[in-house]
């Protein structure tokens, strides 16, 4: 990122370009956009958000989540996602499905909440999940057994 007074200085060069050409559209200066590429606090990256609410639905090469995605993570899943645990997801870790480090992306359907115990108890080995269809976990255990975690209503049944 720029710092504000050079975003600024851009912006109003930007501006200037767009005026003297007639439109907002068409070639900025070359330095320009090299120092907005290149520069070492500059930060490019493809965000795809909802078109009705605007929300952040995907993330390009960013290892830790928006707090959009966040917050639409810990509303589907409003629990740790282990089965058994109800502990709020509000309080749990954010981790990926997916280890970053083995190529899981950034997006909302490879990411989870577990608690900290369970975080711990995944790293270790002691448990491997997967999310065939998101929201939805699979937990393998150790020894192969499956155990399926599903997102539960967002609404109470009326009776």
């Amino acid at each position: 990122m720029l710092p504000a007074d050079r975003m600024v200085a851009a912006f109003r060069r930007i501006d200037a370009l767009a005026r003297d050409t007639g439109g907002p559209y068409g070639p900025i200066p070359t330095e320009l956009a090299r120092e907005l590429a290149h520069g070492s606090r500059s930060s490019g990256r493809r965000i795809v958000t909802d078109p009705v609410d605007g929300s952040v639905l995907d993330v390009e090469s960013r290892r830790h989540p928006s707090s959009a995605m966040a917050r639409f993570v810990r509303a589907r899943d409003r629990n740790c996602v282990l089965p058994g645990c109800s502990r709020p997801a509000r309080d749990c870790d954010l981790d990926h499905t997916k280890p970053h480090t083995d190529g899981g992306e950034t997006r909302v359907d490879n990411m989870d909440p577990p608690c900290r115990h369970h975080r711990r108890l995944k790293h270790a080995g002691t448990w491997t999940p997967s999310q065939p269809v998101p929201g939805h976990h699979v937990w393998t255990s150790q020894i192969g057994y499956q155990y399926i975690t599903e997102p539960g209503p967002y609404l109470d049944e009326q009776v």
